[in-house]
């Protein structure tokens, strides 16, 4: 006689799908300066300026800008924004990534991580601002990192605010500030030489970036 299988309510009851939750995360960078110059001078020639006409419009100079389209030169945060604002794209477009929701919300999974050289440097683009003539950032420097602030985009104002940690930026003229968290400053472009992490781990900051005439 064959053998009865008990059936239970458990058994019947259908299972639970697996609830995953999603492990993306901002947009990172898989770029090289090739690529890079590649992207930007095509745009440039679709827009239908000469390279002499961006680096005026720019104000970088134009031997620097054919040093970044041929791969020669990598492009900095502040110059890559710069030259985007110039172009009338995202810094996303010229890292051929897909550009943020145009809406004035960008959620964490969606911010783009800038490619940094420098290491020990994290930056991060914010939601743009509703004029577009602005910058907003999220810095992350790890113990000992610091970046140069050569003098680019003269005129143009930088805002920071420290999240968590301490920063000193130095001044062209030698003099330093640090500032722990809670601080906040504005300075001009012209005056700033560098910045560094003064925290002994992680500091976490806000950046701010108006470009001359827009502040």
């Amino acid at each position: 006689m064959p053998r009865t299988q008990k059936t239970t309510a458990a058994a019947k009851a259908p299972r639970k799908p697996e609830t995953r939750r999603s492990t993306t995360g901002p947009q990172s960078v898989d770029w090289s300066p090739a690529q890079i110059g590649q992207a930007l001078r095509a745009i440039r020639v679709a827009r239908g300026l000469s390279i002499n006409e961006l680096a005026r419009q720019s104000e970088l100079s134009a031997s620097f800008l054919s040093q970044v389209e041929t791969g020669q030169s990598d492009l900095s945060v502040g110059r890559l924004v710069r030259v985007a604002q110039t172009l009338g794209v995202s810094a996303a477009d010229i890292l051929n990534l897909p550009a943020p929701s145009s809406a004035p919300v960008v959620r964490a999974e969606e911010r783009l991580r800038m490619p940094i050289a420098a290491k020990g440097v994290e930056v991060y683009l914010l939601a743009p601002s509703l004029d577009k003539k602005r910058t907003f950032s999220l810095g992350i420097f790890k113990r000992g990192a610091t970046i140069p602030m050569q003098v680019r985009n003269r005129g143009s104002e930088y805002f920071v605010y420290v999240i968590d940690g301490a920063l000193t930026l130095e001044y062209v003229t030698g003099d330093e500030v640090t500032l722990n968290a809670g601080d906040s400053i504005s300075l001009l472009s012209d005056e700033s030489r560098s910045i560094t992490n003064a925290s002994r781990g992680s500091t976490i900051f806000l950046w701010s970036q108006a470009a001359r005439g827009q502040a």
